[in-house]
Formats: structure tokens, sequence, C-alpha cells
């Protein structure tokens, strides 16, 4: 069973979690999105971004948070035969890549140009959050 805690940055998703975890005891797993081997690669990718705010940037940076879910696909499936507690996945990020290209164009209405190319791209997002071989049981939405 894979439960998922989402909500944004302090609304108490990590300490639901060990909480969770006290509650229902030892033996259930937890996973944090990002993960820890992206992290560096994440951070690496905003201050690039923030350096030159570019769409291709933004773009890649979000790329990056896809990339993260996708190769964690089997790790979840296979953790997921007992009780498994994600802080952040999937759900968080798709209001994050939203908030943010809202935000890029709205700050750079010279490029609303891009805004077709920018459709088809969350297209393939979204084509790819429904394809994930693993979906939560629950989602928590804080």
């Amino acid at each position: 069973m894979i439960i998922a805690i989402e909500g944004f940055d302090g609304s108490g998703k990590s300490t639901l979690v060990k909480q969770l975890i006290d509650k229902l005891g030892t033996d259930i797993k937890r996973y944090h999105f990002p993960s820890p081997e992206y992290l560096g690669k994440l951070h690496r990718a905003y201050k690039t971004f923030t350096k030159n705010k570019t769409l291709n940037n933004l773009l890649k940076y979000h790329l990056l948070f896809l990339e993260d879910f996708a190769v964690h696909q089997d790790m979840l499936k296979e953790e997921s035969k007992g009780v498994l507690i994600l802080d952040r996945y999937i759900y968080s990020h798709a209001a994050y890549v939203n908030a943010d290209l809202a935000s890029f164009f709205i700050h750079n209405p010279r490029l609303e140009k891009n805004y077709g190319y920018c459709k088809k791209v969350m297209k393939e997002f979204y084509s790819f959050y429904s394809s994930l071989m693993v979906a939560p049981d629950l989602v928590i939405f804080l």
C-alpha cells in the first residue's frame, strides 16, 4: 500500500509522515521526493534557471523531477508490497510546474508565442503522470 502526503512547503507533511510511522509501526517505509540522489541535480538546474530565466531552463528543471519519479517506479512497486508513505509525489509537482509556467509567461509576455509549445509539453507531462506504473492507494493533501 502506498500513501502519498502532499502539500505546500512547511504544511506539515514530514511531521505527519513521522507521526504515522510512530503510530503504525516501524515496519512502515518512508520515501521523500525529490529523492536524495536528485537534490543536487535539481539545485543546479534551478540555479541555472534563476541565472538565465529561459523557458528551456525552466522545462529542464521540471523534467528532472519527472526523471526522478520515473527512475524510482520499480523501487516504489517493490516497496508497495508493504506500507510505504511518500513525503510528496507527482501531484505537488503538477501544481508547481503549472504555477512556474504561468508565472514565467506573466513575467515574459513577449514570449507568449511559446504558449502553444508549453501546452504540448504540459500534455506530455500529464501523459507521463497518468502512465506511471505505481499510483498511490491514498493521497492526503494538507
